[in-house]
């Protein structure tokens, strides 16, 4: 009898869990996405047209202070970063593809390439960033190749992000603290607006310096460093209520001794022999090199968007970036590093792109539909240089 009144009480209670658990589905089915941070998925205007696609807003970049962006979209579904935690090391990986060919990057519609053995392959610093957009998928004819997993859209800061509707003058002061590295971030930006609110202009600047990253053992990452500095200057020209110009500059550098493989771990410890032979400090630089690292990227954008004419969306645009790396060996490191690019390398990727598009929207009874159509030119360069020399280990 008591068996049975038992089971009894466990069915009664499992369907009021389940009456419970659908009441609550239908309740957060209604409430509004925003909401659910710090991931926003199918709230944004366009974040419906493809499938596939997650947006994180400003809010939520502010909210995950990430220190690279890698790091930043690592929340979002389908979307992981690949690599480690020094300074460069980190790739991106969507949908288990995570090959510098398989996933497209975009700074302001610049297209940004870069791939080298052990490195990673992007380089955005995300205090610049306003909006991130991941598309999963080459759904669009936009994108075409080099973006067979996804493309991920960058989009930098905007003037009007720190001004209030009247204003016409504003400015940021930031600063930012990580204790695991001691890592410290400042970030400074100056905003000014014409009378007439149609022209304005935005300097952003940040500085990001941090010492050796630790494990959960509280061992140390050593030589995981970081001395980072980025700019931006971007202005907007609303020419008139259907002409917009923008221009906007992002510059990036990157210096300091680290491995040659960025993504590894786990540096092998110099010998006994080389210690006493250059001392501990020397030593260690033997197996390093200098890395001196620069990040451009130029993109001039005009849009036409006419009044009460759903046929017509124009959007031009002229976009260049570079990517440029120069590892350099200590004076007194071994010559057999030609497997690794040698004693001293040189490596360039740079893209060119010219973009014109027009988006028609139109309606066949009651089905809306849109018509893209444009014409898209992309040139990629990659140089590359290295010399082999050093001194001999007997």
């Amino acid at each position: 009898m008591n068996i049975l009144i038992n089971k009894r009480i466990f069915l009664l209670v499992t369907l009021v869990g389940i009456q419970l658990n659908v009441t609550a589905k239908q309740n957060s089915s209604n409430s509004n996405r925003e909401e659910l941070l710090p991931i926003i998925v199918n709230t944004d205007e366009d974040s419906n047209k493809l499938p596939g696609r997650s947006v994180l807003k400003q809010k939520n970049i502010e909210q995950q202070q990430a220190d690279n962006v890698a790091n930043l979209i690592n929340i979002l579904p389908g979307v992981n970063m690949a690599g480690g935690f020094r300074p460069g090391g980190q790739t991106l990986n969507i949908n288990g593809m995570g090959d510098a060919e398989d996933v497209r990057v975009q700074l302001d519609g610049a297209t940004k390439s870069f791939e080298k053995y052990q490195q990673g392959s992007i380089f955005i610093e995300p205090e610049l960033l306003r909006k991130v957009t991941v598309d999963k998928g080459n759904y669009s004819p936009q994108y075409g190749n080099g973006g067979f997993a996804g493309t991920v859209k960058f989009e930098t800061k905007d003037a009007k992000d720190f001004l209030q509707e009247n204003q016409k003058i504003g400015g940021l002061l930031k600063y930012g603290n990580n204790s695991n590295n001691n890592q410290k971030t400042y970030s400074t930006a100056l905003v000014l607006q014409n009378e007439q609110k149609n022209i304005d202009l935005l300097l952003f600047g940040s500085i990001r310096n941090a010492d050796d990253y630790k494990r959960p053992d509280n061992s140390k990452i050593l030589f995981s460093k970081n001395n980072q500095k980025t700019g931006l200057i971007k202005v907007n020209w609303q020419i008139s209520p259907e002409h917009l110009l923008t221009l906007s500059s992002v510059y990036g550098i990157h210096k300091g001794w680290e491995p040659f493989a960025a993504k590894r771990d786990i540096l092998p410890k110099p010998s006994s022999h080389d210690i006493k032979r250059y001392g501990t400090d020397i030593a260690w630089k033997r197996k390093l090199v200098y890395r001196d690292q620069k990040d451009e990227n130029y993109t001039l954008k005009y849009n036409y968007l006419p009044e009460n004419n759903p046929w017509i969306n124009l959007s031009t645009q002229f976009s260049y970036s570079k990517t440029t790396q120069n590892d350099t060996r200590h004076e007194k490191a071994s010559s057999v590093f030609s497997a690794t690019l040698g004693n001293q390398s040189w490596i360039t990727y740079s893209d060119l792109t010219f973009d014109i598009n027009n988006t028609s929207t139109f309606n066949i009874k009651s089905t809306r539909h849109e018509l893209l159509f444009g014409l898209q030119w992309l040139k990629k360069h990659k140089k590359y240089f290295n010399v082999s020399q050093g001194e001999d280990d007997r």
